[in-house]
Parts: structure tokens; C-alpha cells; sequence
């Protein structure tokens, strides 16, 4: 069993793209606003709801794993400014966070009592998300950092015509670390010792192929986010880094940097590939980096949630819910809510 899946598409799912503009809108500064707290928040609590509803045959690891990401978000969220936060606001972020709680100790007593549900793997893995308020607190707080204002022609040139990036991206066992090598790396990253001195960064020694993953894996797709998420789960689960504390940030900064522009060329595609938007903002706004919540993407992103809360690839005939589009969806959100939180109140 894998812990990040791409889904392969049926078809190509043209979306009808909203785009709201403020008049203090700044092209470099494409961030949420204030008054998105509404708009960002009701997706993560029908989300959460659907879930609930549907968690016996739902609930899987990446599911379980971006539900973690969206408590860390909004918990650290409420540690921060829950103070200072009117009731209706608080309550609602915190009504999300059981309810995600709630849905998550269901996927742990799984991998605990079922073991046709679920791989020794995947119980070994959850120990990376096991503790919400350890990872809460290692977090770092949100910096924004100005990227480069790529055009279609600058993007289509990095990835190609779009037919030929899409099937290259689909083929996700082509690519280092697939879902395989990922699992490994997580599983290898997991039976260290966790570091409980909040103040420092231990070393945590992993599978020999997963150093070479992580320096020389693809850049691009899946697996570019796998190395990111690899090193993150490090930090904030582990208290540790893989390489060294300097090179584990260096390489994380630079791997965003290469995501932005690929979250950039899928934008010029009506969001085709949704759920690997989903992930760059994920991961990469996981990391402190505000860029990554641009207004424009997570707006039009909403395009892919039903009326029943699920996110997934729609169209006339077809509704094709999708775990690890939820999950993802789930922590995009989750730190666009945060994001407000720390700048507006």
C-alpha cells in the first residue's frame, strides 16, 4: 500500500475558473484576504463532515496524513491567536480540528486492531503524525518570498507541450522516489527516535537509497513532492533532519522554488492536474512559505468540491471522489485559515 497516489484521470476536465480581484490587489502579493476567511473555511468544514460520514471506506493514509497537516495548520492557528479570536471564529476552527481528530484516532485503532485494513507499514508510518501538538509546535511561522512572474511560454518551455507533462506526470512509478521508495523512506524515517527538545534538530539516519532520493530524485511532479514531504514529516515529526538541519531547509527551499513554477504551468490549464496543485501548496506552505497561497489558485481550486464536500474530478456524468485530493484540499485550506488568522487578527 502506497502512501501518496496519483490518480490517473480518465479524461481531461476542463473547469470553470472564478477569479476575485480586491482593490488593494497586488500582483506579487496574490495572498488571501480577510474577508476569505468565509470562503476558505466552509470547504474544510463540509470536507471534514464528508469524511466523518463516509470514514469506513474512505479513510486511508494519505487521507490520515493530510487530516494530521490540516490539524497542525489550524491548531497552530489557534495556539497562536485563539486569545484573540471573536467565539464564532474560534469555535468553528476548533469544531473542524475534533471533528479531524475524531476522524483520525478511527484510522489509528484501525491500524491497530484490522490488520486486513491496513499494512504494517502504514502503522509504522502513522508514528509521524501521531503526536498533532509535537508538530504544532515545530512549526515555522509563515514568511513570504517573491517568485519570479513566469509566463505560459517561460513555464511551457521547462515542462513541455502540455500532453507530453501530463502523461510523463501520470507515470508515477517512472519517477524517483515513487510511492514505493516514498513508503520506504517514511518507514525508515519513522523507527527513529523522536527528538522531545523543542529547542534543537537531531539527526535521523535513514535507508541508504533515500539519501540518494532525496539530492537526486525528478524534479518535477509526484515525486519532487515526495522529497519535500519526506524532509517536512523529518521536522515536524521526527524533531530531526536527514542530511543536516542547513541542508535539509536548503534543499526544501529549493525544491518550492521548482514547484511554484510547475503549480504555475497546471494553473495555465484550468487546474487540470488539481490534486498536484493541491499538494505543492500543501507541502510547500507547510514549510512557513506564504507565496504558495496564492488567492487566485486556491479559489479557483474550489471548483473540484461537490455540493456533499468531497473534492475529487467532476463533469456532466461523473463524480469521482478522490482521498488524496481530500487530503490535500484539506491542508491547502487549512493553511490558507492560518494564514489569515496570523496576519488579520
Amino acid at each position: 500500500m502506497n502512501l501518496i497516489i496519483s490518480m490517473t484521470l480518465l479524461c481531461f476536465v476542463t473547469v470553470k475558473s472564478y477569479y476575485f480581484r480586491s482593490k488593494n490587489w497586488e500582483p506579487d502579493r496574490d495572498l488571501p484576504e480577510n474577508r476569505d476567511f468565509d470562503t476558505f473555511l466552509r470547504p474544510i468544514e463540509s470536507l471534514a463532515k464528508y469524511v466523518d460520514n463516509n470514514k469506513t471506506h474512505l479513510q486511508d493514509i494519505h487521507l490520515a496524513l493530510g487530516i494530521f497537516i490540516s490539524n497542525v495548520n489550524l491548531g497552530r492557528a489557534l495556539l497562536d491567536k485563539g486569545k484573540d479570536l471573536p467565539n464564532n471564529v474560534h469555535n468553528r476552527i476548533k469544531a473542524v480540528v475534533d471533528t479531524n481528530e475524531k476522524n483520525l484516532n478511527y484510522f489509528r485503532n484501525k491500524t491497530k486492531t484490522d490488520v486486513n485494513y491496513l499494512s504494517r507499514d502504514y502503522t509504522i508510518i502513522s508514528y509521524l503524525f501521531s503526536n498533532t501538538t509535537y508538530a504544532i509546535n515545530r512549526m515555522k511561522k509563515f514568511n513570504y518570498e517573491k517568485q519570479l512572474n513566469y509566463s505560459f511560454d517561460d513555464v511551457e518551455k521547462f515542462y513541455s507541450k502540455w500532453e507530453t507533462y501530463f502523461g510523463k506526470t501520470d507515470d508515477i512509478y517512472r519517477w524517483q522516489p515513487n510511492p514505493t521508495n516514498s513508503d520506504i523512506c517514511l518507514v525508515s524515517l519513522a523507527i527513529n527516535p523522536r527528538n522531545n527538545d523543542d529547542s534543537s534538530i537531531s539527526w535521523c539516519p535513514v535507508a541508504k537509497m533515500c539519501y540518494q532520493i532525496l539530492t537526486e530524485g525528478n524534479d518535477f511532479g509526484y515525486a519532487l513532492c515526495h522529497r519535500i514531504i519526506i524532509l517536512a514529516m523529518a521536522n515536524i515529526g521526527q524533531g530531526c533532519a536527514i542530511l543536516s538541519d542547513t541542508e535539509d531547509e536548503a534543499l526544501k527551499h529549493n525544491l518550492c522554488k521548482m514547484a511554484y513554477a510547475e503549480a504555475t504551468y497546471i494553473a495555465f490549464h484550468d487546474y487540470t492536474l488539481a490534486d498536484l496543485v493541491f499538494e505543492i501548496i500543501c507541502v510547500c506552505a507547510l514549510e512557513g512559505k506564504a507565496q504558495f497561497l496564492r488567492r487566485t489558485w486556491l479559489l479557483n481550486l474550489l471548483s473540484f468540491q461537490s455540493d456533499d464536500g468531497c473534492f475529487g474530478y467532476f463533469d456532466v456524468e461523473n463524480k469521482i471522489c478522490n482521498s488524496h485530493t481530500i487530503a490535500l484540499a484539506s491542508g491547502a485550506y487549512s493553511a490558507a485559515i492560518r494564514f489569515i488568522v496570523e496576519e488579520f487578527y
